[in-house]
């Protein structure tokens, strides 16, 4: 019961964060389409590295290393082929990149460690913290309105993850 109330306030938390109950008209079904379509993807590849890291008892390093090699082989013809563009960016955004490069990685490994010594359950349901974490970002460097219904939403994000570390 404690389980499926906070997936509840996860889901109703993460719908108030991105105004989808109040203005849904303003949202394109095309981003709502590719919204849904990443969360899947995540639920997957979630299960996946839980499985690898927990069951099969692969290191959380090796998990990560190897999906970083599979990125470089597939991405780098895409970079290939306009060159110039990509060497651009590198300049232009080295900093930042860099830091997403250091973060990013370092996020999903203690995700993984995580993984190997709690139920998935909890770990997968506290990752959606990181919607807090972008709707505070998003009101502080983008300028966006931080509208009672957003920190509504958090709330309810923030009692769902709770209500999910206590059930059983």
């Amino acid at each position: 019961m404690l389980a499926a109330l906070g997936l509840v306030l996860i889901v109703a938390g993460i719908l108030l964060v991105a105004g989808l109950t109040r203005e849904p008209h303003r949202a394109p079904l095309k981003g709502i389409y590719f919204g849904l379509l990443t969360g899947l993807f995540i639920a997957s590849y979630t299960v996946n590295d839980g499985w690898a890291v927990k069951v099969l008892a692969i290191s959380p390093f090796i998990v990560d290393f190897t999906g970083n090699c599979l990125r470089i082989v597939i991405l780098t013809p895409i970079a290939w082929r306009d060159r110039t563009a990509a060497m651009r960016e590198l300049r232009e955004y080295a900093g930042p990149a860099a830091v997403v490069s250091v973060l990013g990685p370092l996020g999903y490994i203690l995700v993984l460690f995580a993984m190997r010594i709690a139920p998935i359950s909890h770990i997968a349901p506290a990752r959606e913290l990181a919607t807090l974490a972008g709707a505070y970002m998003g009101s502080r460097l983008l300028s966006e309105r931080t509208t009672p219904e957003r920190v509504i939403g958090a709330v309810c994000i923030v009692v769902g993850v709770v209500s999910l570390s206590f059930a059983r």
